[in-house]
């Protein structure tokens, strides 16, 4: 089964550090166990660097059918024991099972973002 990627509305401004989200229908990974690896921690980030943040979505617990795909908004930076720190206190917390869901938080986030909408301290 070939997968497409999930085609997002990123405003200027962002970078896309990696992304491998491709729309997946939970009940189709349910019949056919190989897609459960599209399921991982590890599925799209993008950094704002005006703004310095990183957009960051992974599927917790990993390879488990029943977890939640997780997006998270962070603080970014250079120092690693800060950035450490920030994952543990997003700015943004957002979890859902349902794809249509996360598309729309992510487009809205990119916006917000971008606009300068959302503080970031």
């Amino acid at each position: 089964m070939k997968l497409e990627l999930v085609a997002l509305k990123i405003p200027s401004g962002w970078k896309v550090d990696f992304n491998t989200f491709c729309r997946v229908d939970l009940d189709d990974i349910r019949k056919e166990s190989d897609l459960l690896w599209e399921l991982n921690e590890d599925i799209l980030q993008m950094s704002n660097l005006h703004y310095n943040v990183i957009l960051d979505l992974g599927w917790y617990p990993a390879h488990n059918i029943d977890g939640k795909y997780t997006l998270t908004l962070v603080k970014q930076s250079e120092d690693m024991d800060t950035l450490t720190n920030n994952w543990g206190k997003p700015i943004l917390l957002f979890k859902t099972r349902n794809i249509d869901e996360v598309i729309e938080k992510i487009n809205s986030l990119l916006i917000r973002v971008a606009e300068g909408q959302i503080k970031i301290s």
